[in-house]
């Protein structure tokens, strides 16, 4: 009974180390340096496809908009444009909520 025991035990402990060595030595088809560069190129392609699906996205959704809409849009863009070129730091709401010390 423990002889049987005995070697059950040993040969799940030799299972188990057979399979860790068996992931620990798989080879690699190329180095390092290859391996990022091709990530590099896919995930800059990628960020282009979808930049690309993005422009015409937003030029198809300016285009079902009748002529007035358009030209709400364009007005609010520009005023958008100008006012985030100023660059105001904080948010409006602790510009207007902010404690004022008054000089007297």
């Amino acid at each position: 009974m423990k002889v049987s025991r005995l070697i059950i035990i040993f040969l799940l402990s030799l299972a188990s180390f057979i399979s860790m060595d068996g992931q620990a030595q798989r080879d690699r088809s190329q180095n390092p340096k290859q391996q990022a560069k091709q990530q590099q190129e896919l995930r800059q392609a990628r960020e282009k496809k979808i930049n690309k699906e993005m422009k015409e996205r937003e030029e198809r959704h300016v285009k079902i908009q009748d002529k007035k809409t358009r030209k709400r849009m364009k007005k609010n863009r520009k005023r958008s444009e100008r006012l985030a070129k100023r660059g105001n730091s904080e948010p409006f709401f602790r510009r207007i909520f902010r404690k004022r010390h008054f000089k007297r």
